[in-house]
């Protein structure tokens, strides 16, 4: 009964799988063709646009050769001098291409062969002529006669040459640039399926591979024919599809003729051989899936739930089978590989952690060579001064910070430890600058025990001190901190010169500065201990002081875990 069941079950899978088949076959095939047309507009529309757009390249730097021989200072000069020399115009003329060409040669020399240069010594030029992309016509060039059925045609831009000190004109030059040139920047773009040729807007082929066909009207175009996406034509019972794009700045026209019936016979070669791989695909995919399915449903529908707990997050998760087959084989490799995951994870984390803190004690093991010969050298004035009281408060002002700066042993310390070594430092200031500064502390009740990274404040209150030094008046630096449940707050203030805002974005940007601990290492503690929302915040303006604010989460003495999961 069961196995009539599985028999009734294939016989309806089939006949089914057939009829999808078929509406597949049709329905693929239409829309094969509709796509391979789609397609094929697509593709040969960006070819011709691309085309257009490298034609008008050409031109545009024709008219940049144009303009330069033009306006050829020594051109000018010559002029002149026929002029008032009152050379023949025969000579003047010949002495003048002369010029021209030489010179075109040492700008071109490699495709000189394919340029001429004439010049007409009229006094003016029309104003069509002006513009040279509109002035651009196919005329026999100057070559020998054993050349002429590879260079006949030309095409030639016109430009007035003229001086522009005092505005007078003399004559005008034309360059005439072989049509071989024209179609070097579109034959790349032929295949055998496609053509390119170049027409103008009554249908004279301006370019064409076969030159036979040049100068001739070989497409009639009519009224409003340019303004559809392409043109039809049908030839000895073959579909032709000619795309089009306009030459910017010309009458121009750069077509891509295709054989569309040529195209679409071979799509429709493909229908049947189409039809019968995915029918006997099918097929085969159903019986190979009626009788696999029962044996491989059962580990497969295991195995996924398994990867779905390791997708949701759990790595503990293991697969285990009964029997030795493949199955099992895969449960043990992917229980391999979910240890080896974690042994991986866990290693880079912990890398990560040593990376950090090295980075950390980098920033933090950073010191001025100057400030400490600077500072010894006014501890030995002291000394050489019989001033050991002031030298013997210096030295244990220096050693305090010395010890505080140098030591890699505290990453994280109490608020209170950090301002005892930013009191040390600015005592040891003082005795070195008497009283260029002053520095006021207010404190919040508490707030003394918030644990914060060592060797944050000196660093902004050694800012405050050289920059305002010069100042004739005394510059107060104001320390204040204040905690709330979440956040502990430290802004130090001064009312020295102020920043602009370019250079606060710049000491935010140099890595380092008269202590060699910059403003940017700081910044940049702050935010890798805490994250990017936790960094410095400056305002400032000039000749009103600087104000520079942290803000940082409240937590107390972190135990060695903490510190490496910061």
């Amino acid at each position: 009964m069961r196995k009539r069941y599985v028999t009734q079950m294939f016989m309806m899978l089939t006949v089914l799988l057939i009829l999808i088949v078929l509406c597949i076959s049709v329905i693929g095939f239409s829309y094969l063709r509709s796509k391979t047309t789609e397609e094929q507009i697509t593709y040969n529309q960006l070819n011709v646009n691309q085309a257009a757009k490298n034609v008008s390249s050409l031109l545009t730097s024709q008219v940049q050769l144009l303009d330069s021989l033009a306006t050829d200072s020594e051109l000018i000069e010559i002029l002149k001098d026929h002029q008032i020399n009152r050379v023949r115009e025969e000579d003047m003329v010949f002495t003048i291409e002369k010029r021209l060409n030489e010179k075109l040669a040492s700008m071109i020399p490699k495709r000189v062969n394919l340029y001429h240069i004439t010049y007409d010594p009229a006094p003016g030029i029309n104003s069509a002529v002006a513009t040279p992309f509109e002035q651009a016509y196919l005329q026999d060039s100057r070559v020998d006669a054993a050349q002429a059925s590879i260079y006949k045609y030309n095409f030639i831009l016109s430009q007035e040459v003229k001086d522009f000190i005092t505005g007078r004109a003399y004559g005008k030059i034309q360059l005439q640039v072989n049509e071989l040139v024209l179609m070097d920047y579109y034959s790349d773009l032929r295949t055998q399926q496609n053509d390119f040729y170049i027409v103008n807007e009554e249908g004279m082929m301006i370019s064409n591979y076969r030159k036979d066909l040049i100068g001739k009207l070989f497409f009639h175009l009519k009224q409003g024919d340019l303004d559809t996406e392409y043109l039809k034509f049908q030839e000895n019972n073959d579909k032709f599809m000619v795309f089009h794009q306009q030459v910017p700045h010309t009458n121009w026209y750069v077509m891509s003729e295709i054989n569309d019936s040529l195209i679409q016979r071979e799509v429709s070669q493909l229908k049947w051989p189409i039809f019968i791989v995915l029918l006997i695909a099918v097929l085969l995919i159903a019986i190979l899936s009626l009788f696999f399915s029962s044996m491989i449903a059962k580990p497969i529908q295991y195995i996924n739930g398994v990867l779905e707990e390791v997708a949701g997050g759990n790595l503990n998760v293991r697969a285990e089978f009964e029997e030795a087959n493949e199955f099992s084989s895969i449960g043990e490799n992917f229980n391999a590989m979910i240890i080896k995951i974690n042994e991986q994870l866990w290693t880079i984390k912990k890398q990560e952690n040593m990376k950090r803190l090295v980075e950390l004690d980098f920033l933090r093991a950073q010191i001025n060579p100057h400030f400490i010969y600077n500072t010894l050298s006014s501890i030995r004035f002291y000394v050489e001064m019989n001033k050991t009281s002031e030298a013997e408060r210096m030295l244990m002002h220096f050693s305090t910070v010395l010890r505080k700066t140098l030591s890699r042993s505290e990453e994280m310390i109490a608020l209170k430890e950090e301002l005892n070594t930013l009191m040390s430092y600015v005592e040891l200031q003082k005795l070195r600058y008497k009283d260029g500064f002053e520095v006021v502390y207010k404190l919040q009740d508490g707030s003394e025990e918030i644990w914060i990274p060592a060797f944050i404040l000196q660093p902004i209150v050694e800012n405050a001190i050289y920059y305002n030094m010069n100042e004739k008046e005394k510059t107060v630096i104001q320390v204040e901190v204040t905690a709330d449940q979440q956040f502990l707050n430290i802004t130090i203030q001064d009312n020295g010169i102020g920043m602009s805002q370019d250079r606060i974005e710049s000491a935010l940007k140099q890595k380092t500065n008269i202590n060699k601990v910059g403003i940017k290492n700081v910044d940049e503690r702050m935010k890798l201990i805490y994250g990017q929302e936790f960094g410095l915040k400056i305002d400032s303006q000039e000749g009103e002081g600087t104000t520079v604010v942290y803000r940082v989460p409240i937590m107390g003495k972190p135990d060695k875990r903490t510190i490496e999961t910061l």
